[in-house]
C-alpha cells in the first residue's frame, strides 16, 4: 500500500465529511470515489490502475486485519488441525527442494 504522509491524511480524509454507517454506504462511498477519480474518458490503463489499488487494498487489509484477528483466534480456540496431517501431506513452507 502507498503510504501517504501523515501531514497529508487530513486532506484526504476531510473529503469525507460523513463517514459510511454501514456496508452499503461504503459500497457506495468508494465506488462514488472511483468514478470521481477517472477521468471524463477512462482508458483501459485507467481502468487497470484502479483493479490495482483495489486489490492492493484488499490484501493490505486482509494482511493487516484479518490474519491478525485470525492468528488471535487461533491462539483462543486452537489450530484447525494442519500439525494432525500425515507428515507427506503437511505444508512445510522450510524445506527447500530445487
Amino acid at each position: 500500500m502507498t503510504y501517504i504522509e501523515s501531514k497529508d491524511r487530513r486532506d484526504v480524509l476531510a473529503a469525507w465529511l460523513d463517514m459510511p454507517q454501514n456496508i452499503d454506504e461504503l459500497s457506495y462511498a468508494i465506488t462514488k470515489e472511483i468514478l470521481a477519480f477517472l477521468p471524463a474518458e477512462p482508458s483501459y490503463a485507467d481502468f487497470n490502475d484502479i483493479i490495482g489499488v483495489l486489490e492492493c487494498i484488499k490484501l493490505e487489509f486482509y494482511h493487516r486485519a484479518v490474519a491478525t484477528y485470525k492468528d488471535e483466534k487461533r491462539k483462543i480456540n486452537g489450530d484447525v488441525g494442519y500439525d494432525d496431517l500425515p507428515a507427506n501431506r503437511r505444508l512445510d513452507w522450510t524445506s527447500k527442494t530445487t
